[in-house]
């Protein structure tokens, strides 16, 4: 997420976001996450306002990125516990046929 700042005064504003994440009903879990961030603003003029919007868009294209790399990690596990899960369902097969 990018916060810009409106340049018309210097301050610092501190941010949090809380989250809250709930697990379905089988295995009840709350998780409650805060997150906090100091943000600083300057009184400016255009020029420097050009440049920050630039840092900004380089800062979101990194964490698109990782959540790439993260959802491919997801889809690769999930991928292999059902490999192991088809195999072990597979050697249970096996031995009935055989008894």
């Amino acid at each position: 997420m990018v916060f810009q700042c409106t340049g018309k005064v210097s301050a610092e504003v501190e941010m949090c976001m809380n989250m809250n994440f709930t697990m379905p009903p089988p295995f009840p879990n709350s998780t409650h996450l805060v997150l906090k961030r100091k943000k600083i603003c300057y009184k400016q003029n255009s020029t420097t306002s050009d440049t920050l919007m630039i840092d900004a868009m380089v800062a979101t294209g990194n964490s698109f990125y990782i959540g790439v790399g993260c959802a491919c990690s997801v889809v690769v596990i999930i991928i292999l516990i059902s490999v192991a899960c088809y195999l072990k369902t597979m050697k249970a097969r096996r031995t009935d046929v055989i008894q």
